[in-house]
């Protein structure tokens, strides 16, 4: 439930920021690509998270992908804990305790 809102929430502000391209003219290719840009920069963030930082960076703030939180895992760490976790057969809490631990120190 939690990723259907923030899906919904970064196409609500690339629309809107289509719309009001649009009625500027000639910027809507240049907006296109900044949402695709700040996008691409958000991957592993999640909730809360992922829109403060796609508000930023859609209202110009263009944060760095260096000044994203550091404690955001790199998608390569959440790959690397999930498949150590199916490895070891982890369900549930234990689970989602391991892939905390994990996460944090890295994928390691």
């Amino acid at each position: 439930m939690q990723i259907r809102a923030t899906v919904l929430t970064a196409v609500s502000i690339v629309l809107l920021l289509g719309a009001s391209a649009a009625g500027a003219g000639g910027k809507s290719s240049v907006n296109s690509q900044k949402a695709a840009d700040c996008n691409s920069q958000a991957v592993g963030m999640t909730g809360s998270e992922r829109e403060a930082f796609m508000r930023a960076c859609l209202g110009g703030a263009a944060p760095s992908k260096a000044a994203a939180p550091s404690n955001v895992p790199a998608p390569n760490a959440q790959a690397s804990c999930r498949d150590q976790a199916n490895a070891q057969g982890l369900r549930g809490e234990e689970r989602r305790a391991f892939m905390d631990r994990c996460r944090n120190s890295g994928g390691h």
